[in-house]
């Protein structure tokens, strides 16, 4: 296990002194909450384009299609209700980029469309469809290590040491969150690190708490589908960072500057959902998904559209591609 460390710039010593005052400790997750939404120094509060496929942005994910996927995540969500009337929803759109939605040049037949950005309120109607891409995984998260002489986890937090600021382990045992069980995995090899999405855990929650609405939830992103597979299929753990679609583990590095993220664990998240009272609750590829809820628009696609838009539908579906790499999780709620 190799911790990670860093110079700080001179823009981000004093914002990190004004938001941590003489702390020299801080908490792994708080660093990384800092870094992405620092109200002057984060990554995600400045107007810069940070999705899509120029040399200026850091990632691209599906809703760089832009009309192609709209029409796509709209044709699945009538798939989704059936035979209920679409204008008696809202669609709500979270955490739309800057000047971007997903509906901003498409005629949709819901009854209104609403979008939240990054600060405002979750505010959700009675009766909504309720839709975001990549929001969970750009939460802040906890980090921990197994020390096998001990036989014990440990929380990671960053220590501020001058113009310096480095990983460390904390020496007081921890119990991991309940959810988070070494099973009958054993042993779990020393230095094993875990990247557990609390932030995501808390924003999922606030959402499905914020009113009492009912409707449809339905995410895009990219995790691992149980909490097995983190404790045996990642022992650097997933937390990483994304510049000018280049992608490295230094999450400390140029804080403001870079994505940092890190999987989901979809039975989380599947928990949460059935405790907040949803159910008929599916779990799918990207590729699956709109396969099954999308395949009108697809074969029209296929056999009427034109080249470019044939190549962006098997990217966003092709296995290779972006097909399996993100997943789907949708469920219903008092509908």
């Amino acid at each position: 296990m190799t911790l990670l460390s860093t110079t700080i710039s001179e823009k981000s010593a004093p914002a990190m002194r004004e938001r941590f005052g003489d702390q020299n400790t801080i908490p792994f997750e708080s660093f990384i909450d800092w870094a992405l939404y620092d109200k002057k120094l984060g990554y995600y509060q400045k107007n810069k384009a940070r999705v899509g496929k120029s040399l200026q942005s850091d990632f691209y994910t599906s809703s760089s299609f832009d009309e192609l996927w709209a029409e796509l995540v709209l044709g699945s969500c009538i798939t989704l209700i059936g035979d209920q009337d679409p204008q008696k929803y809202t669609f709500v759109e979270i955490a739309a980029e800057p000047e971007s939605c997903l509906f901003s040049s498409l005629t949709h037949p819901f009854g209104d469309y609403k979008v939240i950005r990054l600060g405002e309120d979750l505010v959700i109607p009675p009766l909504s469809i309720v839709y975001s891409n990549e929001w969970l995984d750009a939460q802040p998260f906890q980090r921990f290590s197994y020390s096998k002489q001990r036989g014990a986890w440990h929380e990671h937090a960053v220590k501020i040491e001058g113009t310096s600021i480095r990983e460390i382990i904390l020496d007081t045992p921890v119990k991991l969150e309940d959810g988070i069980s070494s099973g009958d995995i054993n042993p779990i090899q020393d230095g094993y690190i875990i990247d557990w999405p609390t932030g995501a855990h808390r924003g999922l929650q606030n959402l499905l708490q914020s009113s009492d609405w009912k409707g449809w939830f339905l995410t895009f992103d990219y995790g691992f589908r149980t909490k097995s597979e983190i404790l045996e299929n990642k022992p650097e753990g997933s937390g990483r960072a994304y510049i000018n679609h280049t992608q490295h583990n230094n999450i400390l590095q140029d804080p403001g500057d870079q994505d940092i993220t890190c999987h989901l664990c979809w039975e989380k998240v599947i928990e949460i959902l059935k405790q907040n009272g949803f159910h008929d609750i599916s779990l799918q590829s990207q590729e699956s998904f709109l396969m099954h809820h999308a395949a009108t628009k697809l074969e029209k696609i296929i056999s009427q559209g034109s080249q470019a838009e044939i190549n962006q539908a098997k990217e966003l579906i092709h296995p290779h591609y972006l097909g399996q790499k993100f997943q789907a999780i949708s469920g219903r709620r008092g509908v």
